[in-house]
């Protein structure tokens, strides 16, 4: 499999109690797809909360026009109040979230509710962008979203 998946597989065990995964690609010496392995196990992140994210970063790493974003930053209104923590951030100008719409299965107040945290971020001077699997399946969507959101937040 390609970095993509490997980074997602890894990231996935991460999230749960899995074994030392450095120990366990020692154990598995020199087999096909070791070096992959490898690679994902030292650009995986325990801070991913979905295979969308995990899937997200593992495309934005191809990009080199995309710099590598924080995860799940808490934001603070001007009273130390969280307003968001959000999946994706850079330098607090440009905030990206995938909507795998689970969130939504709440139905108009949970659509509410994310408008009005989004409102705040903007308040903050955030701009925002969001993508969902449709994107992750089509990259260069994803790539032009991130590409235009950050030549608005950073001009």
């Amino acid at each position: 499999m390609g970095l993509d998946r490997a980074l997602c597989a890894v990231e996935s065990a991460l999230r749960t109690e899995a074994p030392d995964l450095q120990e366990c690609l020692a154990r598995l010496g020199r087999r096909r797809g070791i070096a992959t392995a490898r690679r994902a196990v030292d650009l995986a992140s325990p801070l991913t909360e979905s295979i969308g994210e995990s899937w997200s970063r593992a495309l934005m790493m191809q990009w080199p026009e995309i710099a590598s974003p924080r995860l799940q930053h808490r934001f603070l209104d001007d009273r130390g109040r969280i307003v968001a923590r959000t999946d994706f951030d850079w330098d607090g100008r440009l905030v990206g979230e995938f909507d795998g719409l689970m969130k939504y299965r709440g139905g108009a107040q949970s659509v509410i509710d994310e408008k009005l945290r989004e409102d705040a971020l903007r308040a903050l001077g955030c701009h925002v962008v969001r993508w969902t699997w449709d994107d992750l399946r089509h990259p260069e969507r994803l790539r032009r979203l991130l590409a235009a959101g950050m030549a608005i937040a950073f001009r």
